[in-house]
């Protein structure tokens, strides 16, 4: 009994050291800006012909993806939850013979691991220290999605002629650098105040490219599958007034919307 629990014990230490970074490793440096190909102009151009584009708010928008062990040794790994909230992007709806679209994206290093107010919202996830949650992102973001080459998720919403609440959407997403296509089923409510959007899907590592995280030869991984959910939730930017804009448009740009009054991402 003695040497099966001495065993265990340093099944389970080798787990959590697996999740331990290198120590010469310099963390990764916060993105701020939005990626150079990001389609900001389009939208731009929506608004100067009087479409009602929406912007997203990061801080009323979550993406939260669930992370399950496996193996041999799963009892001695953790289940994850990883989640963000600085989702930026601008949505439109269809306007007469004009589709609906949307473009999204965010930093791969706005991903959060096992943040404990999340995990125990959602009664997922592990309650880890703030030294093995600092480790596990690290790895996350290193080994699993390359962080460095890829630095960016996108989101495209194709152009859609219903309005809410319609389902599926087709959506194209790229991570790691690789770009699929999907149909996806949400839930959409639009007011005059949001445009609210929800929904959940399941990916794999592998159609992306990229390798669950292992430990110890496999005995200790990650399940392929990611189960993800996510509440998306814009405002609408307000159109200035006439002569606001026959001033602003002889200068190329409308107000509000040319320099970032938050951390939003403004056009």
């Amino acid at each position: 009994m003695i040497r099966g629990s001495g065993l265990a014990a340093g099944l389970a230490l080798a787990a959590l050291v697996a999740c331990a970074p290198p120590a010469t490793q310099p963390p990764l440096p916060e993105i701020r800006e939005p990626p150079t190909e990001f389609p900001k102009a389009r939208y731009r151009q929506a608004q100067r012909q009087g479409r009602r584009v929406y912007r997203i708010e990061p801080g009323e928008s979550q993406i939260a993806v669930r992370v399950h062990r496996a193996g041999k040794l799963a009892r001695f790994g953790h289940n994850h939850l990883v989640t963000a909230t600085e989702i930026q992007g601008f949505l439109m709806g269809p306007a007469e013979d004009q589709p609906g679209r949307g473009d999204l994206y965010l930093p791969v290093t706005a991903l959060q691991v096992d943040p404990p107010e999340a995990v125990r919202e959602a009664g997922f996830g592990a309650e880890l220290s703030a030294e093995d949650r600092r480790a596990t992102r690290a790895n996350m973001l290193r080994e699993v999605l390359e962080a460095e080459r890829f630095p960016y998720i996108r989101i495209e919403v194709a152009p859609f002629h219903q309005g809410p609440p319609v389902s599926p959407i087709p959506v194209s997403l790229t991570l790691h650098g690789v770009t699929r296509k999907r149909r996806i089923p949400v839930e959409m409510e639009r007011t005059e105040e949001t445009w609210t959007i929800t929904g959940e899907l399941s990916l794999h590592h592998g159609t992306f490219d990229m390798e669950p995280y292992t430990a110890m030869g496999g005995a200790l991984r990650a399940k392929d599958r990611l189960d993800l959910s996510f509440r998306l939730r814009a405002r609408p930017i307000e159109v200035p007034a006439p002569a606001s804009r026959t001033r602003w448009a002889e200068a190329g740009e409308p107000p509000g919307l040319s320099q970032a009054q938050s951390p939003r991402e403004d056009l």
